[in-house]
Formats: structure tokens, C-alpha cells, sequence
């Protein structure tokens, strides 16, 4: 079987290790801050989008965790524009609410890789999240033969 092969060049494709966080709410980015600080991950947290797309420029994320209802801008613009910026980057998108407004699924998307989650957010959630966005991510950089967009 040539499955181990696969999933060992899976492996080495490159990997999650920063992430920036978005929510205009301090103590959950202190939340998700420390459960992946827990995980290994090196994080940048916002409370303003704007904020983040600004950083973007210096630094190079490998995935973005956002809130989906911010004042200013949401989480769906925030993710459209950066998907535009750096195309590929996978999303984790949370919302306070049940349901995501239905704009969530627009094509606009097409370029990220987007998970949806509802909030409240434990670190079995999460991790959750990570090992399924990472998996998809690492078969993405593997099919594109690129590195990571952080590298």
C-alpha cells in the first residue's frame, strides 16, 4: 500500500505555527491565546480587524481564527479580505451565534479553506479544529508543491 508514503509526504509538507487571532473580545483572545500557546502554537492576537489586515503585511499566518460578529468589520469580510491577500490561507471562523448568515458560504470564499465553529469553544474544539484544518492544509501545500505561505 502506498498510504504510509502518502501520509509521510503529507507530513512534510510544512506545517501550522503561526496563527493570528481575531475577536473583539479581550478575555476570549486571551482564551484561545493560551490553549494554543498549550498546543505549541505561536499566535497574534487583535481585537480590532483592521488591525490584523495591517499586520498581515509584516507577518506571514498560517491560519486565521476569527470571530464572525465584530463591530466595524466581521469576521466574513475580515476572512474575504484576506483570503485576497494570501490566497489558501485556512480559516477558522467562530460565531456567538447558531446559525452563520448565509453570506458565510458565498464564493467569495473560494480561495480559503474556511471551518465553521460555534461558540463556546472548548480546547477539545479546538484541537479538534487544528488537527483537521492542519491535515487539509498540509494536503494543499503538498498538492501545490509550495511551502507554507509563513516560510
Amino acid at each position: 500500500s502506498r498510504m504510509p508514503e502518502f501520509i509521510n509526504h503529507i507530513n512534510n509538507a510544512g506545517a501550522i505555527e503561526n496563527i493570528l487571532i481575531v475577536d473583539d473580545d479581550p478575555h476570549i483572545i486571551e482564551t484561545y491565546s493560551s490553549m494554543l500557546d498549550l498546543l505549541g502554537y505561536r499566535t497574534d492576537q487583535y481585537t480590532s480587524p483592521l488591525d490584523a489586515l495591517d499586520s498581515m503585511g509584516n507577518n506571514g499566518y498560517d491560519l486565521l481564527i476569527s470571530d464572525y460578529d465584530m463591530p466595524g468589520m466581521n469576521g466574513f469580510e475580515l476572512i474575504s479580505s484576506v483570503c485576497d491577500r494570501q490566497p489558501g490561507t485556512p480559516v477558522i471562523l467562530i460565531s456567538g451565534s447558531a446559525r452563520f448568515p448565509s453570506g458565510v458560504f458565498s464564493s467569495e470564499l473560494k480561495n480559503c479553506m474556511i471551518s465553521f465553529m460555534n461558540k463556546p469553544v472548548t480546547m477539545i474544539d479546538l484541537t479538534r479544529a487544528l488537527e483537521v484544518t492542519e491535515f487539509f492544509y498540509r494536503i494543499s501545500l503538498f498538492n501545490c508543491g509550495q511551502e507554507s505561505p509563513a516560510k
